[in-house]
């Protein structure tokens, strides 16, 4: 799924998607593979979208080449694919960090959904007008090749952090999707951000969690793995939701400069 969607954000990304429909069908066509294997996916379809804006033709070609995969295949699977795909939605890492807000308010955890919801707009947008679009001002500037000049990737990037770090139902391997789209940017603080929210799902996720996994993990490993899913990864989930919407608003991304035009004093992200 990661590679059929990365492939499509990169194939929107070139020159020509602007000036044909060709690689905006291209584009269209792997996205829906992708949201075909995986149904979050599609947020890189709204990536595609968002980078063609101002041509509704483009736009529309590359919709009905991912709507002409996505279609048949739900209509060959029938209602039990789609009750499937609805009760995977409620599957994953518990309620994230939402349970930490919500108890001691009193507040029942019903709401979740309904809030990530609201909350997840308002990053998505913050995202988008904030994640650096070019190599940043400066002697030292500089950037990787294929860091500017690549709209759909960073609208992928922008949407499903927002989604990762915001939406309560989570697997760690839901994580590939953004590690894709973040290997076109320079080092910089977002890596830090990323990296803290995969290592505490991850260790929280690890097969083995509950008392009977004492005997197989032996009880100091179980006891720590226990205490990582009802503690420390809810709070570290939260921490990285605040460290990149704080990073959004300051702008103090920290970014490297390029390997190739980093002075002798130049230090990375």
């Amino acid at each position: 799924a990661a590679a059929a969607g990365l492939a499509g954000l990169l194939i929107a990304d070139r020159p020509a998607a602007r000036s044909s429909p060709v690689p905006a069908l291209a584009a269209g066509l792997c996205v829906g593979a992708a949201a075909d294997i995986k149904i979050a996916y599609l947020l890189f379809g709204l990536a595609v979208v968002w980078s063609l804006r101002g041509r509704p033709g483009r736009q529309l070609a590359a919709i009905v080449a991912a709507a002409a995969v996505l279609l048949p295949s739900y209509a060959v699977a029938g209602l039990p694919a789609v009750r499937a795909l609805a009760a995977r939605a409620s599957a994953g890492f518990g309620q994230g960090f939402y349970g930490l807000l919500f108890r001691p308010l009193g507040i029942g955890l019903h709401h979740v959904v309904l809030v990530a919801a609201c909350l997840m707009i308002p990053v998505a947008l913050l995202a988008l007008s904030r994640l650096p679009a070019g190599p940043p001002a400066g002697p030292a500037a500089g950037s990787p090749a294929g860091w500017a000049g690549r709209p759909a990737i960073r609208g992928a990037l922008a949407v499903s952090l927002a989604w990762l770090l915001v939406w309560p139902h989570q697997y760690a391997w839901y994580s590939v999707m953004i590690v894709c789209v973040l290997l076109f940017y320079p080092a910089s603080r977002l890596d830090w951000v990323v990296l803290a929210w995969l290592s505490a799902i991850t260790i929280a996720e690890m097969p083995g969690v509950g008392l009977a996994d004492r005997q197989t993990m032996g009880r100091v490993l179980a006891d720590i793995q226990a205490q990582d899913l009802a503690r420390l990864a809810p709070l570290v989930m939260l921490g990285a939701l605040l460290a990149f919407v704080v990073l959004c608003l300051t702008r103090r991304w920290n970014v490297a400069p390029a390997p190739d035009q980093a002075g002798p004093g130049a230090r990375g992200g």
